[in-house]
C-alpha cells in the first residue's frame, strides 16, 4: 500500500509504520516477509510485562491507527475482522489515509472550517449513502454509521 500511495499521490507525505509488541519478536519476520514496511520492535524498558509504546497508545493486536503530523490520533480501526485481502476494505483503508492528509476538523462535514448546523444535512447524506468521510467519523472508529450521531451532536454543542 505504501508504494501505491506514493505512486498515486506523489505530493502526499504518508508513511506506513508497523509496531510489534514486546515479547513478540519471533513474529517480526512473518509480519514483514514480502512487504515494504517500516517496522519497529517495541520494548518493555520498565520490565512491567507491558509494551511501552503499546501502553502509551492503548493499542491491541492488529490495531490500525492513523495519526496526523502532530501525532494526534484521527482514526483507529482493528483489522482482525476487517480483512485487507478484500479489495473494498483495502481501498477503504487507502482512502482513509489519503483523506487524513486533508483532514480539517472532526464534525466539519462541509469543510468550511466550522462545526455548526450547516454540517447536519451533509452528515445525514453521508449516513444515508453509507460512505466514508473522515470528518463524519465523529467517534473515530474507522466507520461512519449510526454510532457517530451522539458524538457528532456533542461536537455541534461544543462538547
Amino acid at each position: 500500500m505504501q508504494q501505491e500511495i506514493a505512486a498515486e499521490f506523489p505530493g502526499l507525505n504518508i508513511t506506513l509504520l508497523g509496531c510489534n509488541a514486546a515479547g513478540e519478536e519471533l513474529e517480526n519476520s512473518t509480519a514483514t516477509n514480502g512487504v515494504d514496511l517500516a517496522w519497529l520492535q517495541d520494548i518493555d524498558a520498565d520490565v512491567d510485562d507491558i509494551s511501552d509504546a503499546w501502553a502509551q497508545w492503548d493499542v491491541g493486536q492488529r490495531d490500525f491507527i492513523i495519526a496526523d503530523a502532530n501525532n494526534r490520533e484521527l482514526i483507529r480501526l482493528n483489522l482482525t475482522p476487517f480483512s485487507l485481502f478484500l479489495p473494498e476494505n483495502y481501498e477503504l483503508v487507502k482512502s482513509m489515509l489519503v483523506d487524513a492528509i486533508n483532514y480539517s476538523q472532526r464534525g466539519d462535514i462541509n469543510r468550511d472550517g466550522n462545526v455548526n448546523l450547516l454540517d447536519v444535512a451533509p452528515m445525514i447524506e453521508i449516513l444515508n449513502a453509507t460512505q466514508y468521510q473522515l470528518e463524519a467519523d465523529a467517534n473515530v472508529d474507522g466507520r461512519v454509521d449510526i454510532d457517530d450521531i451522539s458524538s457528532f451532536v456533542d461536537l455541534l454543542l461544543g462538547n
